[in-house]
């Protein structure tokens, strides 16, 4: 005889988010590494991440980033829901200006050579944040020439990448 068949689904859940955790937060320094860990609190789930619009990838380690990116992730485990896509963006940090303390010495004769040792340059950046910087400093005068008494201004360059300030 006919029969009448009712089926009862039951929503069995979703997994957990997926979190996202850098010991800075996500905004880093030119010559830096950021280093991403993933996870959620779904015990036995998978996490798949991808980098910008790139491939999606199972999550074994932390993701180190070295340019800005985006990285994607969700989690799933079967018999649950997929979560949510989650996403976290992480940027270089632009350089924007340069500050210097000037060396202990100011004063030179003719003739001799221009001293940076002594001479502190911080970098400034778009997010407010700075650094104290050494190396890739250059000033446009190595060794100093004119007259005696004459006051000569010297440049200070400062260079990331292909981000370059002067003061």
């Amino acid at each position: 005889k006919d029969t009448t068949l009712y089926a009862i689904w039951t929503d069995n859940g979703t997994v957990a988010p997926v979190t996202f955790t850098t010991q800075d937060g996500t905004k880093f320094f030119y010559d830096e590494t950021v280093t991403v860990t993933l996870a959620t609190t779904t015990e036995g789930a998978t996490i798949k991440y991808k980098l910008d619009d790139g491939q999606w990838q199972d999550y074994s380690s932390p993701i180190e980033i070295l340019s800005q990116n985006t990285i994607t992730a969700k989690a799933k485990k079967e018999g649950l829901k997929d979560s949510e896509e989650t996403s976290a963006t992480y940027t270089v940090r632009k350089l924007t200006s340069i500050s210097i303390t000037p060396p202990t010495q100011t004063v030179y004769s003719v003739g001799e050579k221009f001293d940076l040792t002594s001479m502190v340059v911080t970098a400034i950046y778009d997010d407010g944040e700075w650094r104290e910087v050494e190396g890739k400093i250059s000033s446009n005068t190595s060794t100093l020439t004119g007259e005696i008494g004459i006051n000569k201004p010297v440049t200070v360059s400062y260079a990331e990448g292909d981000m370059s300030t002067n003061a």
